[in-house]
C-alpha cells in the first residue's frame, strides 16, 4: 500500500469496511492504491470530485467515463471491457435499489475488466445497496470515501486555476469570513477563488453561488461577445439556464440539444425545441457559456456541474412559485409525500432558501438536506431555528441520520446568537441524540466564537457523562474563545495529570494540541509520552498524530532528546504495537523535522535518537529508510561522530563487535564501511582508552568485510602493535585454525565426487553398449533414467542443478 501520492490528480481515501458498511477504516490511503482492483465503488460528497478523478483514471485506461442511463441503454459493443460508471445518485429514487439491479444484470452480459462506480455519500444506502451488487461482486469489491482536501490538493487546485490570487492572504481571510469549510470540497473551492478574484469575498454560500453562477453566464472572449449570440448578460440568460436545468433534473434525462434533426439523440434525451418557453436564441447563448458542457454525444448538452444546476434551476422553480405555480405540484413532482428523492435533495434544499416564508413547510420535510445541501447561513434566524427543532425530531427517529457523511464543509451558518438557548438544551441534555450533539458541535467550530456558550463547554468538559468526542469539541470550542479560558484549562489538565486511561489521555492531548504555546510546551508533550508508555489499553491509528505539528525546529530536537527511554527490550513489545505504531510516527515525524532543519547537534544526540529509533520500530524497515537514509546521508559528520561514541561507549555489557552489527544492521548505508573502519582507526591512533584491544580487534572485523578495498588497511593493523597484548590479538586474527570437521568434510566430498565419476563412468559405458536398444525405444529403463536426469531430478548428480535440460545431458555425457 501506498503511503505517498503517486500522481498529482490523486486523491486521498478512506476505505469502507465491507464486513461493517456503516465504517470507515481509521487510516487514510489514495485513490491510486486501488486502480488495480476489479470492482470499485467510490463515495463523495457533492463537488468533491468523483467526476474528475474518474475521468483521470478513464484516460489512464483509454476509456470514457459513462452515465447510468447511457450504460443501460447502449448495446454492450459500444461499451468496451473497463466500466467507469458516473453518478449512480443521478439516476435513483431512494433506495429501492431498482436501478442497481438494472446495473448488476448489465454487468452479468458484459463481465468486464474493470468496473467503477460512483455515488453521492449521503445517496448510498449501504447493506442495501452492497446486497444488491454482490449479486455481480461477490463481495470482491472495495468502497472507498473522498477525503476532504488537504492543505497539498487546496494549493494545487488554486496554483491549477487561470487567475491571480495570493495563496496564503486566500487561506487567511477563508478562514476569518468562516468560510474554511468550503476549501475542504473541489467545487466549492474553486467557486470561491474566482468569485474572491472578481467580486471580493462573500459573506454566504449564496452569494458565492450567485457571483458563482454569474461568472458562468458570461461571456469572456471579448470577440465572441460582439457577435449575435454573445451579446446576452448573465441576467438576461439567468431565467432561461433556470428553466433549462429544472427541466434537465425533474425529467431525469441525460442532456438536452437544440438540434430536432440530430441523428445522435438517444431516448432520454428531449430536444429543449420542444418547450415554447424557451427563446432558441437564448437556449444557444447558453450552451456555449461555461455554465454549460458539451457532452460525449454530438450536439448534446449538459450542465457542468450538478451543485450549480441545482442552484439555478431551484432559483427559476422559486419565481414561478412566486408567480402562483402551487408548491404542491412542486413537492410531488421532487419526491414521493412531498419528501424529495435522493437525486433532488440538493434542488430542494435551495427552495427553502428561496422560499422563505414556506421554509417551515419544506425544512420537515428533509432537514439534514437542508442544512447540508443548502445554504443555512442565509435563513432567517427564525427559520434556523425551525431547522435546528426539525434535526431535533429528526435524531430521535434516526440517530444514525449522519452514517458515514461527517465531512459538512458549510454548515456553520446554522449557527447564530438567538440559537444560544436551544443549542444549550441540546449540547447538556444527555439524552439527545449522539450524532445530534456532534453536529451542533462541528457547526460550532465552523461558525465564529459565541462567549455565552463558553460556559457549556465547560460544563461537557467536566462531566463525565458524555462522550470522548463531545470533549474534544468542548476543547476545540474552548481554544476558539481564547484567554478567558485559560485557567480553566489549566485546572482540567492538573486533574487529568492523576489519571492515566482511554479518556484521560485522549483529552490530554486535545488540551495540548489547541492550546499549545499559550499554556503546554514541549514539555508536557514530553509528559503525555511518558504517560502513553505507561498506559495498557488499546488505541487507535492517528489518536495523538496532532503533537506532530505543534513543535518547532528546535523544540523537536528537545523532544528527541527526552523521549521516553525503554527500561529493557521489552518496553515495545507486540503486546503494545497499537502505541508503539503511535510512538514510532511521533518519533519518526520529529527526527525528519531535525534532519531538515539547519539547527546544529550532536551524533551522540543522533545516536541516541537512532537507538530509539531502532527500539520503536523493532528492527529495520523499508519505508523508515526510505524517509531518512537520504537526509541523514548528508550529516556525515554528526554520523561519524554517533559511529564514535559507539567505538568509546564502556557503560554497557554488549561487546563492542555486537553493538557495531547492530548498528550495521538496523541502519544500513548510511554510513559506509570504510567510514566506519576510518573513525576505528582514527580512535587508534590516538587513544588512551581502555576499550583499545576491543577496538583493535573489531578494525580487523571491519577490514575482512571488504578486503578486495582495505589491502592497505589491513597492513596498517598488521604492523600496527606497539604491545604485547596487541600482537597477541593481531596473531589471533591473521591465524585461522581448521578444525577436525572440515578435514572430514573435505575428505567425504572428494569420495563422493570419486563415486559420482565412478558411476557416471559406468553408466556411459552401458549407454554405449545398449545404444542401439536406446535409440529403438526398446530399452525402457534406460530411457526412464535419461527422461529423470533430463528433467534435472537427481539430486546426487551435480549437473541436475543446471538450468537446462540439455545443458544438463550435454555436460554430463561430455558432448
Amino acid at each position: 500500500m501506498n503511503t505517498g501520492r503517486t500522481h498529482l490528480w490523486d486523491r486521498r481515501v478512506r476505505r469502507l469496511n465491507v464486513k461493517n458498511p456503516n465504517k470507515f477504516d481509521n487510516s487514510t490511503c489514495f485513490f491510486s492504491d486501488f486502480t488495480q482492483n476489479k470492482h470499485i465503488v467510490l463515495l463523495g460528497s457533492p463537488g468533491s470530485g468523483k467526476s474528475h478523478l474518474f475521468e483521470h483514471l478513464a484516460q489512464l485506461n483509454n476509456h470514457l467515463v459513462i452515465k447510468v442511463t447511457s450504460f443501460l441503454n447502449k448495446p454492450a459493443s459500444l461499451l468496451g471491457n473497463k466500466i467507469f460508471l458516473d453518478g449512480l445518485d443521478e439516476s435513483r429514487a431512494g433506495a429501492d435499489g431498482v436501478v442497481l439491479s438494472q446495473i448488476v444484470q448489465k454487468l452479468f452480459q458484459l463481465e468486464p475488466e474493470q468496473f467503477v462506480l460512483s455515488c453521492r455519500e449521503s445517496d448510498w444506502y449501504g447493506n442495501v445497496d452492497l446486497d444488491i451488487l454482490n449479486d455481480y461482486f461477490e463481495e470482491d469489491v472495495v468502497i472507498l470515501r473522498l477525503e476532504p482536501l488537504d492543505h497539498f490538493e487546496q494549493v494545487s487546485i488554486l496554483n491549477g486555476l487561470n487567475i491571480e490570487i495570493n495563496t496564503q492572504e486566500f487561506f487567511r481571510k477563508s478562514k476569518v469570513y468562516g468560510l474554511s469549510g468550503l476549501l475542504e470540497n473541489p467545487q466549492t473551492l474553486i467557486m470561491l477563488a474566482e468569485s474572491v478574484a472578481v467580486d471580493g469575498w462573500p459573506k454566504t454560500k449564496k452569494e458565492l453561488f450567485e457571483s458563482t453562477v454569474t461568472l458562468l453566464l458570461r461571456e469572456h472572449n471579448q470577440k465572441v461577445s460582439k457577435k449575435e449570440l454573445g451579446r446576452f448578460v448573465p441576467l438576461e440568460l439567468e431565467d432561461t439556464a433556470g428553466a433549462i436545468f429544472a427541466c434537465r433534473l425533474l425529467s431525469d434525462v441525460e442532456g438536452f440539444s437544440v438540434d430536432e434533426s440530430n441523428d445522435n439523440l438517444v431516448l432520454p434525451i428531449r430536444s429543449l425545441t420542444e418547450l415554447d418557453t424557451m427563446g432558441i436564441e437564448k437556449t444557444v447563448a447558453i450552451l456555449s457559456r461555461r455554465i454549460c458542457a458539451k457532452s460525449d454525444t454530438e450536439g448534446v448538452f449538459d450542465y457542468c456541474h450538478r451543485t450549480i444546476a441545482e442552484f439555478v434551476a431551484a432559483k427559476w422553480i422559486s419565481k414561478q412559485v412566486d408567480k402562483g405555480l402551487p408548491i404542491g405540484r412542486i413537492l410531488s413532482i421532487v419526491g414521493l409525500n412531498g419528501f424529495p428523492t435522493s437525486e433532488l435533495r440538493g434542488l430542494f434544499a435551495w427552495l427553502v432558501v428561496f422560499q422563505p416564508n414556506i421554509a417551515a413547510q419544506l425544512i420537515a420535510k428533509d432537514p439534514y438536506g437542508v442544512l447540508t445541501y443548502g445554504d443555512p447561513t442565509s435563513l432567517s434566524d427564525s427559520n434556523k431555528l425551525i431547522l435546528l427543532d426539525a434535526l431535533a425530531e429528526h435524531s430521535e427517529h434516526n440517530p444514525w441520520f449522519r452514517n458515514t457523511y461527517w465531512d459538512e464543509p458549510n454548515i456553520g451558518g446554522l449557527i447564530s446568537d438567538r440559537l444560544v438557548p436551544k443549542l444549550k438544551s441540546i449540547l447538556l441534555n444527555e439524552q439527545s441524540s449522539f450524532q445530534l450533539r456532534a453536529l451542533i458541535f462541528d457547526a460550532l467550530e465552523q461558525s465564529k466564537p459565541i462567549p455565552s456558550l463558553l460556559d457549556t463547554y465547560k460544563q461537557v468538559l467536566i462531566n463525565t457523562d458524555f462522550s470522548i468526542r463531545d470533549k474534544e469539541s468542548a476543547v476545540v470550542l474552548l481554544s476558539k474563545s481564547g484567554e478567558p479560558s485559560y485557567q480553566f484549562v489549566q485546572t482540567i489538565y492538573k486533574g487529568l495529570l492523576t489519571q492515566n486511561d482511554k479518556v484521560s489521555l485522549r483529552i490530554k492531548t486535545k488540551l495540548i494540541s489547541n492550546f499549545f504555546g499559550s499554556v503546554f510546551t514541549w514539555k508536557d508533550i514530553t509528559k503525555l509520552l511518558n504517560s502513553l508508555i505507561a498506559y495498557n489499553g488499546k488505541t487507535a491509528i492517528g489518536e495523538f498524530w496532532d503533537l506532530v505539528d505543534l513543535a518547532s525546529e528546535k523544540e523537536s530536537i528537545l523532544l528527541l532528546n527526552n523521549f521516553p527511554n525503554q527500561d529493557n527490550d521489552n518496553t515495545y513489545s507486540t503486546e503494545h504495537r497499537e502505541i508503539d505504531s503511535e510512538l514510532q510516527y511521533l518519533h519518526n515525524s520529529w527526527l525528519n523535522q531535525a534532519l531538515n532543519s539547519e539547527i546544529s547537534f550532536t551524533g551522540k544526540e543522533l545516536l541516541n535518537w537512532l537507538m530509539r529509533s531502532s527500539s520503536l520500530r523493532g528492527g529495520f524497515s523499508s519505508q523508515w529508510a526510505k524517509e531518512n537514509t537520504a537526509k541523514l546521508r548528508e550529516r556525515t559528520h554528526e554520523l561519524r561522530e554517533a559511529f564514535r561514541c559507539i567505538l568509546l561507549d564502556e557503560a554497557t555489557d554488549r561487546s563492542l563487535m555486537s553493538r557495531i552489527n547492530r548498528f550495521r544492521n538496523d541502519f544500513p548505508r548510511i554510513l559506509s564501511n570504510s567510514e566506519q573502519l576510518s573513525e576505528a582507526l582514527n580512535i587508534l591512533n590516538d587513544c588512551t582508552t581502555t576499550l583499545v584491544e576491543e577496538i583493535y580487534r573489531c578494525a580487523f572485523q571491519l577490514c575482512f568485510i571488504d578486503p578486495k578495498n582495505n589491502i592497505e588497511n589491513f597492513n596498517y593493523l598488521v604492523d600496527f602493535p606497539n604491545n604485547s597484548n596487541l600482537q597477541a590479538i593481531a596473531d589471533q586474527e591473521l591465524s585461522c585454525e581448521v578444525e577436525d570437521w572440515r578435514y572430514e568434510d573435505i575428505a567425504n566430498s572428494l569420495k563422493f565426487k570419486a563415486n559420482s565419476k565412478k558411476s557416471q563412468m559406468h553408466n556411459l559405458n552401458q549407454f554405449e553398449r545398449e545404444k542401439t536398444l536406446i535409440e529403438s525405444g526398446e530399452h525402457l529403463d534406460h530411457l526412464g533414467w535419461l527422461a529423470y536426469l533430463y528433467y534435472g531430478h537427481y539430486s546426487n548428480i551435480p549437473e541436475c542443478r543446471l538450468d537446462e535440460p540439455l545443458v544438463i545431458l550435454s555436460t554430463y555425457f561430455n558432448v
